[in-house]
């Protein structure tokens, strides 16, 4: 029964577009990008508070209009569990840089996102995120990384939002779901808050290898129920990773050489 109910979560979208509109689509893209980017830079330094307080749109309007020029379509579904009320963790799989477009476009009120400090090398990006309230993580050093993990949690308590992390910790380029790190879910440990699983198919299609070029096409996005964490411990922390990412095997094809679905595996 649970392969059947598994078979029945696998999705395709409509065959993507051509190449040739990819390639096509692509300088205008950037253009929109980097445009967009320097006209958000500018309002943050200008206008502060204006710009506080419109955070969420000026987010979502980039993400959009990139979607918007490529021809990307998004198929939501669970959209109550991103919007419910409270602070939460947003777990999302990571496919490629083409991420950003998407979850900015999707982008949770009031939210925040951790994210590779190697990000602030990329025009723009270094002088805009820390700004609309981002974390940076630092991987190469253990423990600058753990100072973000605690600024996080501080961030979820005090403030409130939901915070976006992707558990694989790099992109996976479309070749299938990579194993968890723990950084997520000792934030869950430590602030109780909600797990939320945002599971993302169809981008592996339109953006293969992970490259620059991005045809038209459907993207899914499912939010499935809010996983409570108050009664985790650390003795159980890495059996709560397992079955949270086995739940997104029900939907997701595991990269080589990581652990498959398991249907035995108990479920939340």
């Amino acid at each position: 029964m649970q392969d059947i109910h598994r078979a029945r979560k696998k999705w395709r979208g409509p065959k993507p577009g051509s190449v040739i509109r990819a390639r096509f689509m692509l300088i205008p893209g950037i253009i929109y990008c980097f445009g967009y980017l320097a006209f958000l830079a500018f309002v943050l330094a200008c206008f502060p508070k204006w710009s506080k307080k419109n955070r969420t749109p000026l987010i979502r309007y980039w993400g959009r209009g990139l979607l918007k020029i490529f021809g990307v379509k998004l198929e939501v579904y669970g959209q109550e569990h991103r919007d419910a009320t409270g602070p939460k963790i947003l777990l999302a799989n990571h496919v490629s840089l083409i991420d950003l477009f998407i979850y900015s476009g999707q982008w949770a009120d009031p939210g925040s996102v951790m994210y590779k400090k190697e990000f602030a090398k990329i025009p723009l990006f270094g002088f805009i995120m820390p700004r609309l309230g981002f974390i940076a993580v630092d991987r190469g050093n253990r423990e600058r990384a753990q100072n973000s993990m605690s600024k996080a949690a501080e961030r979820i308590n005090k403030d409130g939002i939901a915070i976006w992390i992707a558990p694989e910790g790099t992109r996976s380029r479309g070749k299938g779901l990579g194993n968890f790190k723990m950084g997520a879910f000792h934030i869950a440990l430590e602030t109780k808050a909600p797990i939320v699983p945002s599971v993302m198919q169809g981008l592996e299609l339109l953006n293969p290898g992970g490259g620059l070029l991005l045809k038209s096409g459907t993207v899914r996005i499912d939010y499935l129920r809010p996983i409570e964490t108050k009664t985790w411990d650390r003795k159980n922390l890495r059996e709560k990773s397992n079955q949270i990412r086995n739940q997104f095997l029900q939907y997701l094809e595991p990269a080589n050489g990581t652990k498959k679905y398991n249907s035995d595996l108990e479920q939340l």
